[in-house]
């Protein structure tokens, strides 16, 4: 008998140690949550937090303070952690300024540094770690850079200093925190007015470096001449920044590739093409991209021996150029759109209008994916699991244009229509979305002309179609997929004119509205957005009244009663 107990208690005792385990292992998951909680909780009493209505399925916070007369919030940010919502306010005849505050309520805290009458906040971005806020901003007459802490603090001048008319980019794409969120890379007009430049600096201040070499009389930093508006891009390990400039000749657009703390600048393409009437370069780098394990440089380039624009790739700290042989060139047109997949195995893109081409990066011959009878090719993308690729195709029938979705596997075979066919006039709008999963697509469209209009989500593979929306007039174009592949959410008019914003299973089924109640047609939807942990839908709304659009969350659960368990459900 004493055998027996001593067994039933040591394996309770077993028991009792695996339950602890995954209790600890649970109360570190939520810490970050209860940290914000424990500040919105005592936010409560200063009478900022606003609790503007309660349900069983969510609360709906408004985050901002009240605001000033005519003020608005204008955009946001989510921080990676889900734990802060960065804003900015536009003010009339004010300073426009940048603030933090808690996901789940609390005091508002203005973060930019102190700005005069005249000076405003521009754009801000977030660094990956949560940890810092880097935004743009004119001052003393000025654009230049700073960095903050999200949860506010002294904020601190990034640039070195600028020249008399000079300036730092102060556009999201002129600018970017390295993945690893330890420096900050802009462009400027830093040493010399109208000359642009490559710098970096550490994102807690400190000395800037300039990262491009010397500059011929005329040459500049430039933007890709592709659909692709950035300027430069980081490594995924934060080691390296790649670029293009007329760097040695004025109007040669050449790519370089140099280390993020400085160093020597090194350039990564082959020769470009000359003409073999005038000798002169007629060839340029035009898009360019690193591959996922950050050792590549993926390049479309006119070199010499091309046949015109063409794949190129090469070693990210330079090398050999390889060029993808039967690849076929981008002739009579620079949409030089093209994609990577995300297990480095392809490249997809479009070298004319009525194709759409997918390569290994092995070298392997190219596939054409698209069905020309179809029609031209307008969008396309990689699922994120990188066996399929979507994309839109137009053609004319009776005189009238019909835009519908497919998908094809990556590796080549039958385009698969993701709904009925459309009649004449149907249209699936841009800024379609792909789940995470890669299951499903999500899209606004019209089957005909005299149709109305819905959101659909349909399976990649199988092209099955659901309605999704419960409104027949909507926001084309504007939905969005939770990060966990489960909900979606779109704006929809109800009313006359009237945007309001609702959330549905991507499987479909009942939809709920999460916007306060509009009080006339004055009111309206700006934009949203899913919170990383997916329990939230942070947006801009105005119901209609004096005041200005301001910020909401729309949250899934009871924050201020500590219901953490629902963050854990997969």
């Amino acid at each position: 008998m004493k055998s027996c107990f001593s067994w039933i208690l040591h394996a309770s005792m077993i028991v009792v140690v695996f339950l602890m385990m995954k209790l600890l292992a649970q109360i570190r998951a939520w810490t970050p949550l209860i940290y914000a909680q424990a500040s919105s909780q005592k936010a409560f009493s200063t009478g900022f937090y606003k609790n503007i209505s309660e349900s069983s399925e969510f609360i709906l916070t408004q985050l901002n303070a009240p605001l000033p007369y005519q003020a608005h919030v204008s955009n946001f940010q989510i921080s990676p952690n889900s734990v802060y919502v960065v804003y900015k306010i536009d003010m009339s005849g004010d300073p426009d300024e940048l603030w933090s505050v808690p996901l789940i309520g609390g005091t508002p805290i203005q973060i930019n540094g102190p700005l005069s009458e005249f000076d405003y906040v521009i754009s801000f971005q977030i660094s990956s770690d949560s940890q810092w806020v880097v935004y743009t901003a004119n001052y003393d007459g000025d654009w230049q850079i700073f960095s903050v802490p999200i949860t506010g603090g002294t904020a601190v001048q990034l640039n070195g200093p600028l020249v008399n008319g000079g300036n730092v980019g102060p556009n999201l794409w002129e600018y970017a925190i390295s993945p690893d969120s330890t420096r900050v890379v802009y462009v400027a007009e830093q040493e010399t007015n109208e000359v642009w430049e490559l710098f970096s600096v550490p994102i807690s201040g400190g000395t800037a470096v300039k990262l491009n070499g010397p500059l011929v009389a005329g040459g500049d930093i430039t933007p890709r001449t592709s659909y692709s508006a950035y300027w430069f891009d980081i490594s995924p390990d934060s080691q390296r920044v790649v670029y293009t400039a007329d760097q040695e000749v004025d109007n040669d657009i050449e790519l370089y590739s140099v280390p993020i703390v400085g160093g020597t600048a090194i350039k990564l393409n082959s020769p470009l093409a000359t003409s073999t009437i005038s000798g002169d370069v007629i060839g340029d780098v035009h898009a360019y991209q690193i591959s996922v394990d950050g050792t590549q440089l993926i390049y479309f380039a006119y070199l010499e021996g091309d046949n015109g624009i063409e794949l190129h790739s090469v070693p990210i700290t330079g090398g050999t150029t390889v060029s993808f042989e039967g690849a076929p060139s981008f002739q009579g047109s620079l949409d030089l759109r093209f994609a990577l997949s995300l297990d480095g195995s392809r490249v997809v893109y479009h070298p004319r209008e009525d194709q759409l081409f997918s390569v290994p990066l092995s070298g392997e011959a190219p596939i054409q994916l698209n069905d020309p009878i179809l029609g031209v090719v307008i969008e396309f993308a990689i699922t994120p699991d990188s066996m399929h690729v979507v994309y839109t195709a137009s053609r004319s029938e009776n005189y009238q244009f019909i835009r519908e979705i497919f998908s094809v596997p990556i590796g080549g075979g039958a385009s698969l229509r993701l709904h009925q066919p459309f009649g004449p006039g149907g249209t699936v709008y841009d800024d379609w979305k792909i789940s995470a999963d890669s299951t499903r697509v999500v899209f606004s469209a019209e089957p005909e002309n005299s149709d109305p209009a819905g959101v659909y989500s349909a399976t990649v593979a199988k092209g099955t179609a659901t309605l999704l929306s419960i409104s027949a007039s909507f926001f084309p174009g504007e939905q969005n997929i939770s990060p966990n592949s489960q909900w979606v959410a779109y704006a929809a008019v109800i009313t006359s004119d009237v945007g309001e914003i609702f959330r549905v299973s991507v499987i479909g089924g009942e939809s709920t509205k999460l916007n306060p109640p509009p009080i006339n047609t004055l009111a309206d939807l700006y934009s949203f957005e899913f919170s990383p942990h997916n329990a939230c839908v942070v947006f801009i709304y105005g119901i209609g009244d004096a005041n200005g659009a301001q910020l909401y969350a729309a949250c899934e659960y009871n924050f201020n009663q500590f219901s953490y368990l629902p963050f854990i459900r997969k």
